[in-house]
């Protein structure tokens, strides 16, 4: 009897992080599709170039130089957004591979037992 529970409970236990794994992969995957980054505009990066802590810095750059460094800014977040993801990704897919083995592993020893 106690061993019969102690199987349903780690069929029950597997099988519920088989699913959030799931549903953490599929948010993972639609994430790296279609991300959701936050990018500052180029007025609000020209004005927090310009500003330290509220102090006014010397310009000693051009437009078209803070533009380019603008433009490289937003790549690099954009990469490190997709970095995160992709590593995401893979910590969800290892919730989901870990634990189905041990599931698969243990409802085939239940249904030898019956």
């Amino acid at each position: 009897m106690v061993k019969r529970i102690y199987i349903y409970l780690v069929l029950f236990a597997t099988l519920m992080m088989v699913i959030g794994g799931s549903i953490s992969t599929f948010s993972a995957i639609a994430s790296i599709v279609a991300p959701e980054g936050y990018y500052m505009s180029y007025p609000e990066y020209v004005q927090v170039y310009h500003t330290n802590y509220g102090e006014t810095k010397e310009v000693t750059k051009t437009k078209e130089e803070l533009q380019e460094e603008y433009e490289m800014h937003i790549f690099r977040e954009k990469e490190l957004e997709k970095t995160r993801n992709i590593n995401r990704l893979l910590q969800s897919l290892g919730w989901v591979l870990v634990p189905l083995p041990i599931f698969i592993f243990t409802s085939r020893h239940l249904k030898k037992k019956e």
